[in-house]
């Protein structure tokens, strides 16, 4: 925990929802504010995905599996007027093999033999990286699935991709 009076500014980061599938597009804006100006390496926008594996002795280890850093401005100083904007991420689409029935099953459960290994978890993250100091940043836990996400309307009807009152090729609806 980084002490206030040691805080060189905050970011205040905005995203449309918290819930996405693979290949859906996050759109959010953030809005930097600093105490004085700031030299700094860059202020970027990252969405990153990792996984914690801890064994039976209480060790962990974070494993971070995906990084994109969307570059939003270069090295230079920081000024203290807001600076406010935009962004869009697309997430990926995740190529996992599927082995079903018994041998998918076998393989499982032995490559988590003697680890315990927690969800998948992802982030979109706003940063400040600041040389020789505290980096100012803002993160945000999102939820990414492999199905599309799909919502009730305002007549509650299902709407989303794979429900097939959206197809107009599915007879009878």
């Amino acid at each position: 925990m980084v002490f206030g009076f040691l805080k060189k500014g905050k970011i205040n980061l905005k995203l449309s929802k918290l819930n996405f599938s693979e290949g859906e597009t996050i759109n959010g804006s953030f809005t930097l504010s600093l105490k004085k100006p700031t030299n700094a390496r860059a202020l970027q926008v990252i969405l990153f995905s990792q996984k914690t594996t801890r064994d039976y002795n209480g060790n962990s280890r974070v494993t971070r599996l995906y990084e994109f850093k969307q570059p939003i401005m270069g090295e230079q100083e920081y000024s203290i007027n807001p600076y406010n904007h935009e962004f869009s991420l697309v997430i990926p689409k995740q190529n996992k093999p599927q082995i079903d029935g018994t041998v998918g099953n076998v393989l499982g459960a032995l490559s988590s033999f003697g680890k315990m290994m927690s969800p998948v978890t992802w982030f979109i993250e706003v940063k400040l990286d600041v040389p020789n100091g505290f980096d100012v940043g803002k993160k945000q836990q999102i939820t990414v699935s492999d199905a599309p996400i799909q919502t009730q309307n305002s007549n509650n009807n299902t709407v989303g991709k794979n429900n097939p009152a959206n197809d107009p090729s599915v007879p009878g609806y």
